[in-house]
């Protein structure tokens, strides 16, 4: 679905035939170095793994959080070292758009967020 400087994005299946996301991070590899300094909660010296596995965490109990309350975000399924499993949002990537019918009415669902 999608390679980033972060993480790589995988369509997938569940184990009952649901489309879902899996997302691998992959912090602190080569083309990422200066994590430890960025990211307030990695301190000292850890390989990319490890970094990747506390990004994915965070990242994990944070989409919990805003689900739960209501947020519009994929719904959080699970996360084991650097890996999250998460339920897919259907729909297109507002960038290919180049009009958007209604905008007003967008305006005023993320004025509400």
């Amino acid at each position: 679905m999608g390679v980033g400087k972060e993480a790589d994005v995988y369509d997938a299946l569940s184990h009952d035939g649901k489309r879902m996301a899996v997302k691998f991070h992959r912090l602190g590899r080569t083309s990422f170095r200066q994590t430890r300094r960025k990211r307030g909660y990695i301190h000292g010296h850890s390989t990319w793994l490890f970094q990747s596995h506390l990004a994915a965490e965070k990242e994990f109990q944070a989409m919990k959080l805003v689900y739960k309350n209501g947020v519009s975000v994929p719904k959080p399924i699970r996360q084991n070292r650097h890996v999250i499993a998460m339920g897919m949002i259907e729909g297109g990537e507002l960038s290919k758009y180049k009009e958007i019918d209604q905008p007003q009415k967008i305006k005023r669902i993320f004025s509400q967020c």
